[in-house]
This record gives C-alpha cells, sequence and structure tokens, in this order.
C-alpha cells in the first residue's frame, strides 16, 4: 500500500515504516514521508527462510548513509549473541564524522620517520616471529610462504573449517587471498563476509574498484588495465574512510590510507608486473609486518592492563607500508 494512503486511513500521528534492502529502497522511502525504515535482513538465520539479500554491516552502513540530513529513523534486529551488538558492528564500517575531516591529507609522518619506525617493525618481526595464517590461492601457496619465512615470520597455509577455533587463538594474522579459493567452508569458518572487519584491504586498481563500484579502472583477468584512477590519492583516502581500514591500492606507484592520511610509495620494479603472485605477495608481507607491530604493541602492555577486547594494536597504516 502507497504510504500516502496508508496515511489517509489510518489515525493521524500513525507512525508508518517501510522494509527496504538497498540505498535505492532507503532514498524511496524519504520520498514518500515514512517515520522509519526496517533495514534488513542483517544476518542470515537458520530458524526461517529468508527471501531477500542479506545486507550485513556493510550494507547497514551504506542504508544508513543514504539517511543521513534525513528526519527517517532505521531499525535493525540483531538475532545475534550480545558479545556481537549490531551497533558495534555498524560503526566499524560507518561513522559520519571521518567524512567531515577538513584536511585529509594532512600527514604527521615524515620520510625518516617512516624509514626509521618501518627498521623497527622489521626487527619485532624477527624478534616475535609471529604465526601468520594465510587462506590462499593453489597458485602461490609455497611463494606466499616463502615470502613469509623470509620476513621472519612462519606461515600456515591452512583452509578447513575444523583448524580454525584453534588456529584463531594462536595467529598472529590472517591474510584472506580471494583468487581462486576453493574451500570455501574454510574461509566462512575463518570469519569471513558480514562478520568480519578487515585490518588492511590490499589491491589492484581493477580490485579496489570493484569494491568500490568503481568503473574507473577495468581488469583483465587479476590484472588491470588502463592508465588507473584520476585520483588515486582521493580514492584510497575515501575507500579507507568507508570501510574503516588500512586501503592499499598497488601499481607501478603504491598507494596507502587509513582515511585521514594518504601515503604513495614509488619504490617497485617493471618486473613486479611480469612475474606471478607478486601482489599476492605483497599481501603476505602487509599481514606479516601488522602481525610484527600488534604483537610488539601487546607486549608493551603491562600485566595488569584493563581488557578492552582489542584484537589488533599499534600503527597499522606504517603496518602496511611496510609490507
Amino acid at each position: 500500500m502507497p504510504v500516502n494512503v496508508a496515511r489517509a486511513l489510518l489515525p493521524k500521528g500513525t507512525i508508518i515504516g517501510k522494509t527496504c534492502n538497498t540505498p535505492d529502497h532507503v532514498k524511496k522511502a524519504i520520498a514518500e514521508g515514512v517515520d522509519y525504515v526496517g533495514i534488513g535482513p542483517v544476518w542470515g538465520t537458520l530458524t526461517k527462510k529468508v527471501s531477500s539479500p542479506v545486507v550485513g554491516p556493510k550494507g547497514i552502513g551504506e542504508m544508513l548513509e543514504t539517511l543521513d540530513g534525513s528526519s527517517v529513523k532505521a531499525v535493525a534486529i540483531d538475532p545475534r549473541s550480545a558479545s556481537q551488538k549490531l551497533s558495534k558492528i555498524i560503526h566499524a564500517f560507518y561513522d559520519s564524522s571521518l567524512r567531515t575531516f577538513s584536511e585529509p591529507r594532512a600527514a604527521p609522518y615524515s620520510l625518516d620517520g617512516i624509514k626509521s619506525a618501518l627498521g623497527t617493525m622489521l626487527a619485532s618481526v624477527k624478534e616475535f616471529s609471529p604465526l601468520v595464517h594465510q587462506i590462499t590461492n593453489n597458485v602461490v601457496t609455497n611463494q606466499s610462504a616463502n615470502a613469509t619465512l623470509a620476513l621472519g615470520a612462519s606461515p600456515i597455509m591452512a583452509t578447513a573449517p575444523e583448524e580454525m577455533a584453534d588456529l584463531s587463538k594462536a595467529i598472529g594474522a590472517l591474510l584472506i587471498n580471494f583468487g581462486t579459493i576453493q574451500n570455501l567452508d574454510g574461509m566462512l569458518a575463518a570469519g569471513l563476509l558480514s562478520t568480519w572487519q578487515a585490518t588492511v584491504i590490499k589491491g589492484n586498481a581493477a580490485e579496489l574498484g570493484a569494491i568500490a563500484n568503481s568503473l574507473e579502472v577495468q581488469a583483465r583477468g587479476v590484472d588491470s588495465v588502463g592508465k588507473g584512477f584520476a585520483d588515486p590519492a582521493k580514492f584510497v583516502l575515501d575507500l579507507a574512510r568507508k570501510q574503516r581500514c588500512i586501503v592499499v591500492l598497488t601499481g607501478v606507484t603504491d598507494w596507502v590510507s587509513d582515511g585521514t592520511v594518504v601515503i604513495r610509495l614509488s619504490n617497485g620494479h617493471p618486473l613486479l608486473g611480469d612475474i606471478t603472485g607478486s601482489g599476492c605477495m605483497v599481501g603476505t608481507c602487509v599481514a606479516t609486518f601488522c602481525a610484527g607491530v600488534s604483537m610488539a604493541a601487546f607486549a608493551k602492555r603491562s600485566a595488569d592492563a584493563e581488557e578492552d577486547g582489542r584484537l589488533v594494536r599499534g600503527d597499522m597504516l606504517l603496518a602496511a607500508v611496510g609490507g
């Protein structure tokens, strides 16, 4: 029933809502004059058959962003345990204060400071030798494992769902490589899709463009084609803000951002584009540096420090630069 018809039939002051599954649904609901939107389904459930696509926290964030500037409220139901409150998960994907940051490219880092920090980070990797769990494809498994060892860390390339619970208690980092993954159950058990918050997302222009729903760069197989983004600094900054994580854009020039700072790296080599697995090994190196930095930060905490539930500590932006 149209909203205007419902208002004419119902008593004055009746609160009217509409179920929405996409940002376009939300826009239409606002135009129709609803009082609130019901977002969902947020998660899949075994108790009833869900006919609409599951939106997950990322989808919620996009719909909440569409509500910006309106008086329309939103309602979403979290059927999961109290330890994973929906509001906390949404916050990982949506924070309007980040989008109003006035000087996003004002970098507090100096070149000498970055170089010094990277040396310390590599030393941390060698000191703590973190276990880096990598769910990757069969093309680069051997190269990625050897790259991990070369940096001083320990690789494990397990994909069986039965191993995930025990591994999650021991690893320093988890790397997910989406290329030609065969064991989908292993990926899901490791906490993917709508149930996780990435620390770093790495990809070439075509891969990250797909995540951002951008058509500016096209793909040929696993590679990007063309000149790339017209403004890669703005692209990585915006995507990092939207995804609430570090974004690494690889290419002839690499771009790294945490949503407030953008760092450009011009230390690549033309041969890297001509060998199999070079991009995948960058992911391995980033995960390894992140693990070393996080373990070093945890080691500095006092034994009686209050537990805050954080899984990751340390400067992940510079860890991504190091990788």
